[in-house]
């Protein structure tokens, strides 16, 4: 059998391969999704989706969605900022999305990724559909996840299991997101 640094080292290089072959789907679909696009730019580091095709299908559900297509008719520009913040020394990498044309007090939302962590195509396109309504959005991160690692199982799975075991630490790292969102732009 591998040794387990053999595993870790192979997952790596697989999970690699995933996040160019994703980068090269971002890249040959963005030209369809035509002038009304919002999309972050740049897209935040690493691996967004579970494949190629999965970012494929987020792209074009979110080219399509009307009212972030409506965004440039209505003035309104998204602006996607990495947000770098942190819970007992571990660093966090949290992605705030507003609408940078709007003033004034606004509502703010925490998104909580799912177990593939806050690096991820669905996330970015929910609090974009979110900021196009007014919001302040936070894709708050769980894990530590800079660059798309908790789409790998032997990355996710640990920090999954270590949040379900202790709620106060799953309670703290919501409380550092909190903070982060009730700095962000808008006063949310």
């Amino acid at each position: 059998g591998r040794s387990s640094a053999e595993v870790r080292a192979a997952a790596a290089l697989a999970s690699t391969a995933v996040a160019l072959a994703c980068a090269a789907a971002l890249a040959s679909s963005m030209p369809s999704m035509g002038a009304t696009a919002v999309l972050p730019n740049p897209l935040p580091p690493g691996r967004l989706a579970r494949d190629p095709q999965w970012a494929t299908v987020l792209l074009d559900a979110w080219a399509s969605d009307p009212e972030i297509a409506s965004l440039p008719q209505r003035g309104a520009e998204l602006l996607f900022e990495q947000v770098p913040y942190a819970h007992l020394e571990l660093a966090l990498h949290g992605t705030l999305v507003v609408d940078a044309t709007a003033s004034g007090s606004r509502p703010g939302v925490i998104l909580v990724h799912a177990g593939s962590g806050p690096r991820d195509l669905f996330m970015l396109w929910r609090a974009s559909a979110l900021a196009s309504r007014g919001y302040v959005c936070l894709i708050c991160d769980l894990f530590g996840d800079s660059n798309g690692a908790g789409w790998d199982a032997q990355f996710a799975r640990p920090k999954i299991d270590a949040l379900k075991a202790d709620r106060s630490l799953l309670h703290g790292r919501m409380d550092a997101a909190l903070r982060v969102l009730s700095a962000g732009r808008g006063d949310a």
